[in-house]
């Protein structure tokens, strides 16, 4: 927006521990998913990666970027590129999209969704709901018992077949991203600092899918999204009977088709489709079943939860295995097949290798790697990429492009490494808290909830005498973030010079948890303590005793028992006391108590045969003197042998944590050599606190939860075995209390924070070898503690706040001696939509007396509504959704000593109305002078017709007049003014200026367009008349003339239709120069130039208005070679000598 005087306008040619989660864990999410969320196809989420530099500091990711061509159409320009991002590591569960894993194509933009329950195009979808309920019906909780159907209403949401949210909606349109949702008033809300105009297009009825969505962006170029990718969901929401949706088809992301500039220009895509099905899981709970007690005549008190047929439906039959939810899904994806330009120009991609990597994947069709890209003009080939492919990650490797010229001849030649394999399995189990390998060596026959350790104080008594409590421990996943996050990132690009540029990575690590420190959970660090005792029999028959001792300090901590034992063979008069003993003891002192003891049961006196022992226990131990004890006797041809080993952690309690590891990947370090691999450039990236450098400046929104559910359950037991519900209080002999406890990991955490990272960094410095450093802070929730609230029984609402995080806030510059040399600051405004979007979710409880059922119809109606009122609970929150955009910011220059140069602040006041439009901005430097500039939008003067055309059209960005102050008084002012031109075309029409206060006069008037919106005739101050003659469909300027009568050089293209032919269409660089040679003749006081091309490679020719010509040629790489004059002479020539592979 940078406005000044213009003579002609622009022609332009060119986690931590498990002990951690316990005090970290917030109020307890429910058991089930309240909203399932499915993401959109792996293909569509690598595309919507944020991020466009080297790298993206706050999140520590590397992108880098490999430019392949340009296809343009009038203003509209797509660089079409492959591009890479680390991504803060590789999560094991995403499938690597068909460039390579962690690679897409860059240029590429698409609407996505993340669906929060069901589509809100579909039934029972959010926009059904809004369409068929009031906010005020769907916040009633009735007490009337005979309201089925809103009873029916809170069943459906309970078992979400009907949706209170709207889904997420993500845009990447070129560099520009941005999130949107709808409202409760169907309207769409638009999450970011960006004055689009979003619509989308649905045929028929509330229940039809939007077929595609119309994106335009402030200058008026309109986007279309209309290559729908479809996912199927083969399976139903929560696998609950009553909300099915069998082989349930939405679509889940829509790709550009189109892009058309507000003058008609346009690009168009075209699409393929592969598709592939696979599972995914989105939770795991494990149940344990703990029998408390046995007794006679006696009664469990504890419990409202009466089961029967035993237990069934309770998980109690399935002791300790783990049950899983998921979704089983078919993807029907998009890949690029053409990128065309309307004035000719094409990229094409093909896909012609069948991928390897789909060992999780079922009835993949297309399944197939990016080989080629090819650059056309027209139907005649320009050059070609080829893209070469291994698995040395596991997944699909992007290894090397070749460049090649329309003769096969090789040009450019890029090489990549990567830093090693992640599981080959989409599904393994071998990952952290956050979805990174950790190289664990969980199996698939477990699951993912970690090892976890749950008391229960039952209440159970029997003649008044209380039973001690029991403590359930059940193993599981190590979930612990290790080095193994940092495999398959790219590791070394080889340039086609045969420079190398090298990545090293290191694991993530934060020091606060949103805005509490790590420090303030009192974590302990701790050492893994292992103590064994073993014995084996002698020859002499004696028994054989080994006793270790050793030490709990500190606080009581949970140990691991492993017992096992092996009897020889040939033994007699071993049975029954002569048997190897496991034993752990209390010492205190000269007492001795037995705490755990294990024995190996001999069954039959005499000889025995040769068998093996093992169990395990879990014991709490407080600190004291402990000793393990093995005792073996027995022998013949063998020996007996027993073992015992304790294994815990040993808190340090004089220490604290300060920090702890994340899972994922940073970067580290970026080191760049030339040819002969001599280090050119290093950079370093530190993540540390600048204050405390023991502190890491990492931040995670919040820790992985793992919920526990514990109920207890009574019953009794009768001779065929079935446990049955004793509601007579004790008419059985028998009477059992069992307790179920349930540990659930939810897949899909919440712990996103931006750019869709799960870690953000408040400081970050990069440093450069011998040249001083940079050091960033950026915005967090260590700042803004929006957090993830966890409201039982809810899931949590989207409201981190993201939109206020990872803002550079501000960025200081030091030289090699650590002076400080620049500093720029930064303010932000937030623009809060959380009144607009009210978001209301039910948690319900089927009736337990009848869990598979429905509300039932009959004479016992009444009495199933009053148990489904009882155990629905009603809530409602608002979501926290917005938009930053800069308020102000501040640029400090410092003297060598450090003392202050110059400073100067900025100040942006944002337009009242439309909120993203600076009206005005305010600029203070060092010498004290105000200088102001104030913008008038379009929007501000909608009463004129032309204007509120430009409003309808979404062409508001572009000020229509500019004033300039200094001190308060007027020193400048510019006006732009529009029409309609032909194709109902609105464009510049004219520009005006004036100094100081008086009233600006016209500068240029743009008198006439052609149809591509191309300036074909203008006039500037003074009457000076101008022209410009365009070529090749309209891409090019191939003639510029200067003092020509406007009539008279139109009356002489009339007449000379061969001649006009030839600057639009030429046929040859000569032909088109000699077109220009008959213009010299025609009008000899007019200065013209003229110009040729070699379209989608560069300039051909150059005749400026002193007739003084230079030609250019290229070799078929399209690589310029030689200038030269217009008598031959050559002026310049250019060699290109790569590494030869």
């Amino acid at each position: 927006m940078n406005f000044t005087k213009r003579i002609l306008p622009a022609l332009v040619i060119f986690y931590p521990t498990v002990k951690s989660h316990a005090q970290f864990a917030a109020p307890t999410p429910p058991k089930e998913f309240a909203s399932i969320k499915i993401p959109p196809s792996p293909e569509a989420a690598q595309l919507g990666k944020y991020g466009e530099v080297p790298v993206s500091l706050y999140t520590g990711s590397l992108n880098y970027s490999i430019p392949l061509a340009t296809i343009s159409s009038g203003r509209i320009s797509i660089p079409v590129s492959l591009d890479y991002s680390s991504d803060g590591g590789i999560v094991v569960s995403n499938i690597a999209n068909n460039v390579g894993l962690g690679w897409s194509i860059g240029g590429l933009s698409l609407v996505s969704r993340e669906v929060v329950t069901v589509p809100d195009d579909g039934a029972g979808g959010f926009l059904y709901t809004i369409g068929h309920y009031t906010q005020d019906e769907l916040n009633q909780k009735t007490t009337t018992q005979n309201d089925l159907s809103h009873l029916i209403r809170l069943f459906e949401a309970d078992r979400g077949c009907l949706d209170f949210q709207s889904d997420n909606y993500f845009y990447r349109i070129g560099s520009l991203s941005g999130k949107f949702h709808f409202n409760w008033n169907g309207d769409i809300v638009n999450q970011n600092q960006n004055a689009l105009k979003i619509e989308y297009v649905r045929n028929g009825t509330q229940v039809n899918p939007f077929s595609s969505w119309i994106i335009t962006t402030d200058d008026g170029t309109k986007y279309t999204f209309s290559a729908a990718e479809v996912t199927q969901r083969h399976t139903t929401i929560n696998n609950d009977p009553y909300c099915e949706l069998p082989n349930y088809n939405f679509n889940s992301s829509w790709y550009l088709t189109k892009v058309e500039d507000a003058n008609g220009n346009y690009i168009d895509f075209e699409y393929e489709t592969y598709s592939y099905r696979r599972n995914m899981e989105l939770s795991h709970s494990v149940g344990v079943k703990e029998n408390i007690t046995v007794m006679y005549m006696g009664y469990c008190t504890t419990s409202e939860n009466y089961a029967t047929n035993n237990m069934t439906g309770y998980g109690l039959e399935n002791n300790g295995v783990p049950a899983k939810q998921g979704l089983n899904l078919t993807y029907y994806q998009k890949r690029i097949k053409a990128i065309r330009s309307s004035k000719g120009a094409s990229v094409e991609f093909e896909y012609t290798t069948t991928r390897t990597d789909d060992d999780d994947l079922s009835v993949p069709s297309g399944f197939q790697s990016l080989d080629k890209v090819k650059l056309l003009e027209g139907t005649n080939l320009v050059k070609s990429w080829d893209l070469s492919h291994n698995y040395a990650t596991n997944r699909l490797t992007f290894s090397k492009l070749t460049e090649k010229s329309p003769a096969n001849e090789e040009g450019k030649v890029y090489a990549f490494t990567y830093t090693g394999s992640i599981p080959s399995s989409v599904n393994s189990y071998d990952i952290d808290h956050w979805g990174y390998a950790n190289g664990s060596g969980t199996t698939q026959g477990l699951s993912l909830v970690p090892k976890f350790v749950h008391k229960i104080n039952t209440t159970v008594s029997y003649n008044g005498a209380p039973y001690q409590q029991t403590i359930v421990y059940k193993d599981g996943a190590d979930r612990e973030p290790k080095s193994n996050s940092l495999n398959g990132l790219l590791k070394k690009i080889t340039y086609p010079t045969g420079g190398t540029s090298e990545f090293t990575y290191e694991m993530h690590d934060c020091s606060n948890v949103s805005n509490q420190s790590i420090a303030s959970f009192g974590i302990h660090p701790e050492t893994n303590v292992t103590i064994s005792a073993f014995a084996k029999a002698n020859s002499s028959g004696q028994r054989q005793v080994d006793v270790q001792t050793f030490q709990v300090t500190g606080t009581t901590v949970g140990v691991m028992l492993y017992f096992d034992a092996h009897l020889g063979t040939g033994f007699s008069g071993c049975w029954p006391t002569k048997k190897p003993k496991m034993i752990l003891n209390k010492i205190d002192g000269s007492t001795v108590t037995l705490i755990k003891q294990r024995q190996f049961q001999y069954t039959n006196p005499g000889d025995q045969d040769e068998g093996s022992y093992s169990d395990w226990d879990y014991v709490e131990l407080a600190p004291g003197t402990y000793q393990l004890r093995a005792e073996a006797e027995c022998n013949g041809s063998g020996f007996d042998e027993a073992s015992i080993v304790a294994s815990y952690k040993q808190p340090d309690m004089t220490q604290v944590l300060t920090k702890i590891p994340v899972g994922g990947a940073r970067i580290k370090e970026i080191k760049n050599t030339d040819p002969f691999s001599v280090l050119t450039n290093k950079k370093t990236y530190k993540y540390t606190n600048p204050v405390d450098n023991s502190l890491s400046s990492g931040v995670i929104l919040a820790m992985p939860a793992y919920n526990t559910f514990a109920t207890e359950y009574q019953g009794h037991e009768q001779a065929n075995q079935h446990l049955e519900v004793d509601h007579s209080g004790g008419s059985y002999i028998m009477q059992q209390c069992y307790t179920k406890v349930d540990k659930t990991v939810y897949l899909s955490q919440s712990g996103v924070m931006t750019e869709g990272a799960h870690i953000g960094y408040q400081y970050v410095t990069e440093e450069e070898e011998n040249n001083g450093k940079r050091v960033y802070h950026y915005s967090s929730p260590a700042i803004y503690s929006g957090g993830v609230s966890f409201h039982y029984p809810f899931m949590p609402p989207d409201n981190a706040e993201t939109y206020k995080m990872g803002l550079l806030l501000d960025e200081k510059d030091y030289n090699a001696t650590g002076t400080i040399v620049r500093k720029s600051e930064m303010g932000y405004d937030f623009i809060d939509s959380a009144n607009e979007v009210k978001v209301v979710k039910y948690k319900g409880h089927v009736d337990f007396l009848n869990p598979n059922k429905l509300i039932p119809a009959g004479s016992m109606m009444s009495h199933y509504i009053y148990l489904y009122q009882n155990f629905f609970d009603l809530q409602s929150y608002y979501t926290k959704k917005g938009y930053s955009r800069l308020r102000s910011s501040k640029e400090t220059l410092y003297n060598e000593d450090g003392t202050t140069f110059t400073e100067k602040t900025t100040q942006t006041n944002y337009h009242p109305v439309v909120k993203q439009m600076p009206a005005e901005q305010v600029t203070v430097n060092s010498d004290g002078k105000e200088y102001k500039s104030v913008f008038t939008y379009p929007f501000d003067q909608s009463g004129t017709a032309i204007f509120q055309e430009m409003i309808n059209r979404n062409m508001i960005s572009d000020p229509i007049q500019v004033s300039m102050q200094v001190n308060g008084q007027q020193v400048q002012q510019s006006k732009k003014t529009y029409n309609t031109f032909q194709n109902n075309m609105i464009l510049l029409a004219s520009e005006l200026y004036a100094e100081g206060t008086s009233t600006p006069t016209t500068e240029i008037t743009y008198d006439a367009y052609d149809n591509a919106g191309n300036v074909l005739r203008y006039t500037k101050r003074g009457g000076e008349k101008g022209a410009i003659l365009w070529g090749y469909n309209g891409r090019y300027m191939v003639a510029r003339l200067d003092h020509i009568d406007h009539t008279a050089l139109q009356t002489y293209l009339n007449n000379n239709p061969g001649i006009q032919q030839t600057f639009e269409n030429p046929s040859s660089a000569t032909a088109l120069l000699t077109a220009v040679q008959q213009l010299r003749t025609a009008f000899p006081d007019a200065m013209i130039s003229g110009y040729s091309y070699l379209p989608n490679i560069g300039i051909n020719s150059i005749s400026d208005a002193n007739n003084q010509m230079n030609y250019y040629e290229y070799d078929g790489l399209g690589r310029l070679l030689r200038i030269k004059d217009g008598n031959n002479n050559l002026l310049k020539t250019y060699e290109y000598k790569y590494q030869q592979n």
